[in-house]
């Protein structure tokens, strides 16, 4: 396993440690518009990130359905997956070397096309429980959200004393972002706002 590789694995498990810590809470609260979460990890010279956001926040609105809506999805992936999207001390000399994003959006075409075939050839005893299906689609298409999460790889981490983001600039839904952050200086909180797009680390 490379360095990189391995250091990665390394953040990824402080990030999952993080986000172990607010599963529970994440899932009472149920998708509160405008409210998103970053957590925040700082091992050697490597920073993780990981947000998960509400698809409203994102794209405002939240099933993505006719063309051009899968276009405005594919352009918000890239938009989150940016480096212009964060920014750190420049005395940090930190660089992205990995983005990703997604979201948790079921494939239900092919879903679809398989409860068709259900129906056609067990019309009167999968009525019910198709019935059942378009409803738990339609509560699914509901919740969307999107995860982005980012490597950066820094000459200075102890110079990371602060983030900005221009989530808020991009994306006129998006509100607040809860931070949570475990760096030398021990487990940290905190959020970032559209008025307060700033946050001490």
């Amino acid at each position: 396993m490379s360095g990189l590789t391995q250091s990665a694995t390394i953040g990824m498990a402080l990030i999952l440690s993080l986000s172990t810590a607010q599963a529970e809470t994440r899932h009472h609260d149920a998708h509160i518009h405008g409210q998103g979460s970053l957590n925040i990890a700082i091992e050697d010279q490597t920073l993780y990130m990981e947000m998960d956001i509400p698809a409203h926040d994102i794209l405002g609105y939240e099933s993505v359905t006719t063309d051009s809506q899968k276009a405005e999805l594919k352009q918000a992936l890239n938009q989150l997956e940016s480096a212009s999207l964060w920014i750190l001390p420049e005395a940090a000399a930190c660089t992205l070397v990995n983005a990703k994003s997604h979201t948790d959006q079921p494939e239900r075409k092919e879903h679809k096309e398989h409860q068709h075939r259900e129906n056609t050839e067990h019309q009167h005893e999968h009525k019910h429980h198709s019935h059942h299906h378009d409803e738990h689609d339609s509560n699914n298409s509901g919740h969307m959200n999107f995860t982005a999460t980012y490597t950066y790889q820094c000459n200075n981490t102890q110079a990371i004393s602060h983030l900005k983001t221009r989530l808020f600039d991009q994306f006129k839904h998006s509100e607040k972002l809860s931070l949570q952050a475990l760096t030398a200086k021990g487990a940290q909180s905190g959020e970032l706002t559209r008025n307060t797009p700033e946050a001490a680390l």
